[in-house]
């Protein structure tokens, strides 16, 4: 098998992967990457946390320009923004198909595919972190081309990298909102013990 392509050479300086090591049973660790890009507007929740309005996520614009011009200050990107979504899929549905269609399961350590609650559906994106920038590049080169299975459906998957960058960093932000709660539909953190859990979890686990 041919060796994995690197990351573009944008993102090599400076690069710092950080493994935490877990407080509880078995010594677990995690890289993570935890820089951000400049992010949208910040908007209270309506159940009184902080967090991301669906419309405030620019999810038509490529990000990728925006990680270039900060390239001081992430190198080796690990999450990606998702887009073109079914919107009937759910969570579960998304991630079984990136683990078996895909082959990638084991390999990302957060997911999260925002739900519009009212119209009981997801909006079209989610985000994915991957426990290294190679498997982040080459999930990237996978699901552009990929085709969803379900609901006779014709999208085509697409990808940018996403507006925060990194396990802790993802989980610093939305162990803030709202949706740090518990919830087959809000943000999970994959641990390598094959536990999945909730943000707010996640963060006391990391020490965050």
């Amino acid at each position: 098998m041919d060796n994995p392509p690197l990351p573009p050479p944008h993102f090599m300086k400076g690069s710092r992967m950080r493994a935490h090591t877990i407080a509880s049973s078995g010594q677990q660790s995690f890289p993570t990457t935890a820089k951000t890009f400049r992010r949208p507007r910040c908007v209270s929740s309506s159940a009184g946390g902080t967090g991301f309005a669906h419309k405030q996520v620019p999810r038509r614009i490529d990000l990728t320009n925006q990680a270039l011009a900060n390239s001081d200050s992430v190198a080796y990107p690990t999450t990606l923004m998702l887009r073109n979504i079914p919107n009937r899929y759910t969570q579960g549905e998304v991630l079984a198909e990136i683990d078996g269609d895909l082959g990638f399961k084991g390999t990302y350590d957060f997911f999260y595919m925002p739900t519009d609650v009212q119209n009981k559906c997801n909006v079209g994106y989610g985000f994915i972190n991957f426990r290294t920038a190679t498997d982040c590049t080459l999930f990237q080169d996978a699901f552009e081309k990929y085709h969803f299975r379900k609901f006779n459906s014709k999208k085509i998957g697409k990808t940018c990298f996403g507006h925060i960058q990194g396990l802790e960093a993802n989980i610093s932000h939305f162990k803030k909102a709202h949706v740090g709660n518990w919830d087959a539909d809000r943000p999970l953190v994959f641990l390598e013990d094959g536990r999945v859990v909730s943000v707010r979890v996640a963060a006391s686990i990391l020490l965050l």
